[in-house]
């Protein structure tokens, strides 16, 4: 595969060998994290669906590209904020598909109800940092992931007025409704599989807003450094200590447990078809943003 301009990935039979050849890209972030897959299964779903998925991942690097070229007027700030926030902090749909492996912990029998129970619980961990249930202090305020965004927001949006459902689209609302839908309706392996998606995919998003963020808020914005890094601060905080790529595991061993306890593997062809989905529903959210 070639990206022009980014980066260049050769498949071959021992692997990706992947060569940088410009800026970071969410392929060049995520890719190793897909090498340290130990199931084999979910590596090659995961290079398989970022493999057809390359118009999609391009789409969400120049979003952001893009961002940091501004300057931008404030309605399109407003929706940019309101729209990207309709694709992250799924806390309830996290809690819904823990509340329903649960449910199958208690109506299963005592020979597979710790390896539920452990999958709700390992489900669950992702949601640990987005809610502060650690109660960090954040000058002087227990903030959760949710204020955080908020107050990047409002400080570039002028205010909340970006919360206004004018500045939804139709891509970020059926995003959203699918990622509620597969959590909490769909059957649970497909709930896990759009959770573990959510998170590596996390990872290179961050990993790339941040940088753009940092651009945007100092060139043109007018922030000094200081400034800059405490009002992005929401995105830093999902970058350091590799936070998403420990969801990521997270949500595999919940996979592993849940196959523990039905005694039958997952069906990974469902997962394909998920995480290619993901990343085309995403990049019809972004791409449209900043033109």
């Amino acid at each position: 595969m070639t990206f022009p301009g980014l980066f260049v990935i050769l498949e071959t039979q021992n692997g990706w060998n992947l060569i940088i050849m410009q800026n970071e890209s969410l392929i060049s972030i995520i890719a190793p994290v897909v090498e340290s897959v130990d199931n084999m299964n979910l590596k090659k779903v995961l290079k398989d669906s970022l493999t057809k998925s390359k118009k999609s991942l391009t789409n969400i690097d120049n979003c952001f590209h893009r961002l940091s070229s501004g300057p931008w007027d404030v309605e399109t700030m407003r929706k940019f904020f309101h729209v990207w926030k309709l694709t992250h902090l799924k806390m309830l749909p996290i809690y819904g598909l823990s509340c329903r492996i649960l449910k199958m912990a208690t109506d299963s029998p005592n020979g597979s109800r710790n390896d539920y129970f452990m999958a709700a619980t390992k489900n669950a961990e992702t949601s640990y940092q987005d809610l502060n249930i650690d109660g960090h202090e954040i000058d002087g305020d227990m903030k959760t992931h949710s204020d955080l965004y908020n107050d990047l927001a409002n400080e570039i949006c002028d205010g909340d007025s970006w919360q206004l459902k004018q500045y939804s689209t139709k891509p970020a609302l059926a995003f959203s409704k699918w990622i509620y839908g597969n959590m909490v309706y769909q059957d649970v392996e497909i709930g896990l599989f759009t959770n573990l998606f959510s998170e590596i995919f996390n990872h290179g998003e961050y990993t790339i807003a941040l940088h753009s963020f940092r651009t945007f808020l100092q060139e043109q914005k007018g922030y000094d450094k200081q400034k800059s890094d405490q009002l992005a601060l929401y995105i830093k905080c999902h970058v350091t200590s590799g936070v998403e790529v420990d969801h990521f595991h997270c949500v595999a061993s919940s996979l592993v447990h849940i196959e523990n306890a039905k005694k039958s593997k997952m069906d990974y062809s469902k997962a394909e078809d998920i995480f290619c989905n993901y990343l085309n529903k995403i990049g019809a959210v972004l791409d449209p943003l900043f033109r």
